[in-house]
């Protein structure tokens, strides 16, 4: 247990924000719809990192994934419980 807090406490802050961000937005837009919620967390992501690319030069794939990483887990499990696959 001790290992796993470690390696959560490395993780950089950065990300964190990332996961979290994602994670509001998804949560508030799928109040309306869990399938629109999770197109907006993919397009918001998209666009930060386009944007990050035209005004810092970086682009991380490591953000964008870390931004969608949660929505994409309560997504899933939208569909494969909530719709019975």
């Amino acid at each position: 247990m001790k290992k796993i807090f470690i390696a959560l406490g490395n993780i950089p802050k950065d990300k964190l924000l990332h996961c979290f961000y994602g994670a509001l937005i998804y949560i508030v837009i799928s109040l309306y719809s869990s399938d629109i919620a999770f197109g907006v967390v993919v397009a918001i992501a998209a666009l930060k990192e386009y944007l990050d690319s035209k005004g810092f030069g970086n682009v991380e794939l490591k953000d964008f994934l870390a931004t969608i990483f949660i929505p994409l887990l309560l997504y899933a499990k939208f569909i494969f419980l909530e719709r019975g696959f």
